[in-house]
Parts: C-alpha cells; sequence; structure tokens
C-alpha cells in the first residue's frame, strides 16, 4: 500500500506532520502541525493521515482568509440585526466545537469532571452577564477578534467601534447559551447544532459604516440627476423613496429585505397620485 507524504512513525505510533506553506509561515502561530495518530497500525494510520491532512488544509486555507480580512477595509460601527448574527453564528461554532469533542476524551478530563467544569464556568458567566459585566473570563478580546475576522463572520471590526461592547454581550450571552447546551446534552438530551447564518457580506465589509437608505438614496440621485435625469425624473423617485422611508423606516440600507419591498410596495402606490405611479412603475421594474 502507498504510503503518505505526511505520515511518519515516531518509535511505534504513527504521527501526521505537515510544515506550514511559505505564503502564510510569517503569520501561522505555528511552523508545522505535528501531532500523533494514535495508532500503530499502519494501514489504519493511513486512512486517519487522509483525513487529519484534509482537515490541516482546511486550517492553513482559513488562517489564509482571516489574514486576508485582517489586511482590508475596517468596519466602523455594526447594526443590532448584524450584532445578532455574529452570537448566533458563535453559538453555532461552540456546539460545533462540542460535536467533535464527544466522540473523543474530554481534554484529558473524565466525563464528571467535564460536567463539573462546564456547571462552574456557566454559573459564572451567567453571574456576570446579570450585572452587565463583561471580564477577561469569559470573553477574551484576541479571540473574539480572531474570531470576526473568521469564515463565520469576515469582518474587521475597528478597535475603537463602539460595537464592540455589543459584540461581547452578544458573545458572552451565546456562551452561556452553549454551557446549557453541553449540560442537557451531558444529560442525554439530543440538542441539535444549528446551521451559522451566512458570514457577513463583502459588501457590509466594504462600506466601512452602516450608512443609513436616506443618505444612500441622496448620493445616488445627485448622481443620478448630475449624469442623466431631467427635473420631472429626479421629482417622481425622489416622491417614491420618501414614501418608502416614511413607512418602511429610515435604517442602513443592507438591513432591508424582500419583505421590505414587497410589504411596503402596496402601500405606498395606494397613496401615489398618478403621475407619480408612471414613474413608480418604471423605475420599479428597473429595481426590482
Amino acid at each position: 500500500m502507498p504510503g503518505h507524504p505526511r505520515l511518519y512513525r515516531r518509535g511505534a505510533v504513527y504521527w501526521h506532520r505537515a510544515a506550514v506553506p511559505v505564503d502564510i509561515a510569517d503569520t501561522y502561530p505555528k511552523t508545522e502541525e505535528t501531532f500523533s495518530l494514535r495508532t500503530k497500525d499502519r494501514n489504519e494510520a493511513l486512512k486517519r493521515v487522509r483525513v487529519e491532512a484534509a482537515r490541516v488544509d482546511r486550517l492553513f486555507d482559513e488562517h489564509r482568509k482571516r489574514v486576508a480580512v485582517a489586511a482590508g477595509p475596517t468596519v466602523d460601527e455594526l447594526t443590532d440585526a448584524q450584532v445578532k448574527a455574529i452570537g448566533e453564528a458563535y453559538y453555532a461554532m461552540l456546539l460545533q466545537e462540542d460535536d467533535a469533542r464527544r466522540p473523543r476524551e474530554f481534554e484529558g478530563t473524565s466525563f464528571e469532571e467535564h460536567l463539573e467544569d462546564i456547571a462552574g464556568l456557566s454559573a459564572v458567566a451567567r453571574h456576570e452577564f446579570a450585572r452587565g459585566e463583561i471580564s477577561d473570563f469569559d470573553f477574551d478580546a484576541d479571540e473574539a477578534e480572531d474570531f470576526m475576522v473568521s469564515d463565520w463572520v469576515g469582518v474587521k471590526l475597528s478597535p475603537d467601534s463602539p460595537s464592540w461592547p455589543r459584540v461581547a454581550r452578544e458573545m458572552k450571552a451565546a456562551r452561556i447559551r452553549a454551557y446549557a447546551a453541553e449540560q442537557s446534552r451531558s444529560d442525554g438530551e439530543p440538542v441539535p447544532t444549528p446551521e451559522p447564518p451566512p458570514p457577513l457580506s463583502s459588501r457590509q465589509k466594504a462600506r466601512g459604516s452602516s450608512r443609513l437608505l436616506s443618505d444612500e438614496v441622496k448620493d445616488w440621485m445627485a448622481e443620478k440627476t448630475r449624469t442623466s435625469w431631467v427635473p420631472k425624473t429626479e421629482h417622481e423617485h425622489r416622491v417614491w423613496m420618501g414614501h418608502f422611508i416614511t413607512i418602511a423606516g429610515d435604517k442602513p440600507w443592507l438591513d432591508y429585505n424582500k419583505a421590505d419591498a414587497r410589504g411596503k410596495r402596496q402601500r405606498i402606490t395606494a397613496s401615489l397620485p398618478f403621475s407619480v405611479l408612471t414613474g413608480e412603475r418604471r423605475c420599479g421594474r428597473a429595481s426590482a
């Protein structure tokens, strides 16, 4: 049976060994990924090394992406919806980690010791959360920053962003929920691991801030008026967008969804004069 380039034997036990690729060697926390495959059987070692090699390659790819995000533009502030999505992603990640840990041993501790650890950690986290405290006990700033630039979120939040306290509290709440889920699982309850929300989009990352729809409309209309629109067209669009913002609310434009457009459209068109409706029909099809 052919071997594997990352398989080698130390004594009687087989190990995985891979040097960190040159392109990430300066930023990766290790010089190589080396660990025991926990078997003395060569055939079994070949099966395990293929699985572990694929996992390590994913780690390298994820690191590349984190470095790219960290080197990119920063986001000044997050919306409430974005902060909530970060908490949901963090909760899903913690339960995925628990899924991976349960088939194996509990980090060198017994099952009973693990239960005691979870109970103690949960109690302290709840105590702090109830008092609005964010300490290093259950919120590590470096870990949070690393999570933000990972594939789970994909955003580099400005170090002095006013959103950090909300992110910290949301992540702490997610950890408390994860502790409760782990305790339930340890009692034999089948708690599912949720699908994480999609990462914040590249458009959100590139914006650098959460601009309101009114600001976006103002810039867009100024550009169209300067390049192509006649006064009548500009007036019709201004009236249409003014009605939409009045009914749907003025919020960061990436927070609107199809339900906003469809649900508010009927209420808006019912109140507009015929001259504006004709303009609405033209721009409505163009922007749908």
